[in-house]
Order: structure tokens, then sequence, then C-alpha cells
């Protein structure tokens, strides 16, 4: 009697072993269905948020003011446009962005010679390479400058930066450019946007998605990137 019962009570710890097994492998089934969805979820969140953060882009400025307002600095010489740029409070982000990126040039040292936000291009692909745009976050089509960057995104490491120390930085690497810049026309402007379009470096910004998910991505991106480009050439008087 005391074997079968033995026996009995063996089948049945084996009985509920095995359902203890499939209830766990159901529920680790269930707890990586439920950690795939929260994936998803939160890859479509990111994804819409980083659409959303290049969709409210800055103000587009003419590229011909900017020039003149270079060419001010330039004129001023190095010492006099340091103290405008250090002191003048009405100067804006992206102005700072296109003086200290054009203004010092023939960079010993690209890497460190580029753009004073830190952040993440919210309108660009998460494969832009700015090695190949040397002026980043601007670039010289024919006789315009263009930023290329409408919004940087808040899942970039945005951080305050020091106007002094990135001067200091580019005095460092570069030289203060002493030609004048080309001063565009609108429609000067609007010739060297669509070279800029058809440029190879422009294509192939774009020619990089694996899927139907990124190709979708990416043309939502470049349209922001081509509108604000062309809300630029509208931005010349």
């Amino acid at each position: 009697m005391a074997m079968a019962w033995g026996l009995g009570s063996a089948a049945k710890r084996s009985a509920d072993r095995e359902a203890t097994g499939s209830a766990n492998s159901a529920g680790m089934r269930k707890c990586s269905l439920n950690v795939a969805k929260r994936a998803f979820v939160m890859i479509l969140t990111i994804c819409s948020n980083y659409v959303y953060a290049a969709e409210k882009k800055q103000s587009a400025i003419s590229p011909a003011i900017l020039a003149a307002e270079a060419n001010t600095l330039i004129l001023a010489g190095e010492d006099k446009a340091i103290m405008e740029l250090t002191t003048n409070v009405r100067i804006t982000r992206n102005r700072l962005e296109f003086f200290c990126t054009i203004l010092w040039i023939e960079s010993t040292d690209r890497a460190s010679h580029q753009s004073i936000t830190v952040g993440t291009p919210a309108n660009l692909p998460a494969s832009f390479d700015s090695r190949h745009w040397p002026d980043f976050p601007y670039t010289l089509s024919g006789l315009t400058y263009f930023s290329l960057v409408s919004e940087y995104s808040f899942y970039g490491v945005v951080k305050p930066f020091s106007i002094v120390e990135y001067i200091a930085k580019c005095r460092e690497h570069a030289k203060f450019r002493k030609a004048l810049l080309p001063v565009p026309t609108r429609a000067q402007a609007r010739r060297d946007v669509i070279v800029l379009w058809s440029s190879t470096n422009y294509k192939n910004m774009w020619n990089t998605p694996h899927d139907e998910f990124e190709r979708y991505m990416f043309g939502k991106l470049e349209a922001i990137t081509r509108k604000y480009l062309s809300d630029q050439v509208d931005a010349v008087k």
C-alpha cells in the first residue's frame, strides 16, 4: 500500500511539475509578447516624436541676410567680430551657428569644427554623416549657404553651450575668413536649391532605407527638409 501510494505521489508530482512548466512557458511567452508590444509602441512613439520635432522647425532665415551680416563681421575683423558675437544678446542661436561655421575656415580638424548645438538633427535620417557636409549644419550650393537642420530633436543630448569656449575652439583649429560671402538674390537662391536637391550628397542622404517603414520615415523627413530649404529661398526678398 505504501509503495502504491509512493508511486501515485511521484506520478502526481511529475504531473504537477509538467503543469507548472507549461504554465511557466505560457507565462514567459505572454511576457515576451508584452515586451515586444511595448518595444514596438516605444519605437512608434519615438519615431512620431522625432517627426513632430522636425516639423516644429525654427523659422527659415534668409540666406541673403545671413551673408550680409557675416560680411559686416568679416569687414570688422576677427577681434571686433568676436566682441560682437559674445556681447550681442540679440544674436539668435541659428545666427551663431552660421557665423561660427562660416567665419572660421580652413579647419585642420573638421571633427571639432561643427555645430554649436549639441543634439540630434530632427529632420535628417539617423544614417546622416556630417563628414560629407564640411560646413554642417550649413551647406554651400552655388552662391547660397543653406541650413540643412530645421530643428534639433530632444532625443539628442541638448546642452547649454559657451560661445566663448566655442570661438576659442574655432580659432585653435581654423583661420578667420577674409573673403566676403556672395549675397544671393531670390532667383539665385532658387537655382542653387535645385542644384542642391540634384546633388549626389543630398540624394545619398535619403537612399539608405532597408524596409517599408524606413522608406516611409525617410520620405516624411525628406519632405520636411525640402520644405525648409524652400522656405529659406522664399525668405530672400
